[in-house]
């Protein structure tokens, strides 16, 4: 049983050992087994656990070479939108002290350059009878195909991809029921029976914080 999994944003290996360590200094007499990872890669995958399709759109977050300036103005217009997507131009314009036109045009300037990905929709999933849950799995490979079956599956919602995961695989699905999982898992099992061995399974209960900026 995992207690509490928490994902932080940090600019090098230095900086994500500080975190790490000033939160044993803070916590660690709460702290019974902890165990860290780096993630290089964090595919999203759409919602489709809703509509039961296949096709899919993926949104990668994940370390590239490629380096981005931008100024206080972009980070104010960020801040806005990842508080509310769907906030008007008006509105973000008058809380960041420029004109909508300036805003506009720097938005559409970070969606050119690959900044923003992507808008997503929170969707409260316990309302509609939904959990989600990670999956733990040990993969003997991880050949392109069996990483296309499982995107495939209408239940996933992210693979996470990394360094010192606790298994080969880190499969991320939304099901009604605890039997969903298991039959995810003997479908994997099926038809790849020689790569698939042992897994194990943690519920998310509750979701504290959600912040996809690093500043």
């Amino acid at each position: 049983v995992i207690d509490i999994a928490a994902v932080m944003w940090a600019e090098s290996l230095t900086e994500f050992r500080g975190a790490v360590d000033d939160f044993v200094s803070r916590f660690g007499d709460y702290i019974q087994y902890k165990n860290e990872s780096l993630a290089t890669d964090v595919i999203h995958y759409q919602h489709r656990y809703l509509l039961g399709v296949k096709e899919t759109r993926e949104i990668h977050i994940r370390e590239t070479k490629e380096r981005i300036e931008i100024d206080e103005v972009d980070k104010n217009i960020l801040r806005s939108l990842a508080s509310d997507a769907r906030k008007p131009l008006v509105e973000i314009a008058e809380e960041v002290g420029e004109s909508d036109r300036v805003v506009s045009y720097r938005i559409k300037k970070m969606e050119k350059n690959g900044l923003i990905n992507a808008y997503r929709v929170n969707i409260d999933h316990t309302r509609l009878g939904f959990t989600w849950y990670k999956l733990w799995i040990r993969a003997k490979q991880k050949p392109p195909e069996l990483i296309s079956f499982i995107k495939q599956n209408p239940k996933v919602v992210y693979i996470v991809e990394g360094v010192g995961l606790p298994e080969d695989l880190d499969v991320e699905v939304m099901v009604r029921t605890g039997q969903e999982v298991f039959q995810f898992m003997k479908e994997l099992r099926l038809h790849f029976p020689k790569l698939i061995g042992p897994y194990k399974t943690f519920m998310f209960t509750e979701t504290k914080k959600v912040r996809y900026l690093p500043f």
